[in-house]
């Protein structure tokens, strides 16, 4: 059954599919968890400082992971833009169309 298992089932290493997540993160984790903790303490309060307090914590929280996510992509995303950019450049920088080429790759640069 084991033999199965390593065959069948994908196997990955912890922190892999997150390579954004930051120690601050972590931070913002642990202080949701106290947070809601604390919420369930008090009974579960829909209002008042405890409540608020695990809203504020987890508003936080979810805001930085979207944040690191997304500026994990856009940087991706840049240097992939800049790779591509030299290459182009090298590849067709001998036949004087690096201008046009750069243009249809960014059309915002006129």
């Amino acid at each position: 059954m084991n033999n199965a298992a390593t065959y069948c089932i994908p196997v990955f290493k912890l922190g892999v599919q997150k390579h954004w997540w930051t120690p601050e993160l972590d931070e913002l984790n642990q202080k949701c968890i106290i947070a809601t903790d604390t919420w369930k303490c008090f009974g579960r309060p829909r209002s008042g400082d405890v409540n608020t307090n695990r809203v504020w914590c987890k508003m936080k929280y979810e805001s930085g992971i979207k944040d690191a996510a997304s500026s994990a992509d856009i940087m991706f995303n840049d240097r992939l833009f800049d790779y591509l950019c030299k290459r182009i450049t090298l590849a067709s920088g001998k036949h004087g169309e690096t201008n046009s080429v750069f243009r249809i790759l960014n059309p915002q640069v006129l």
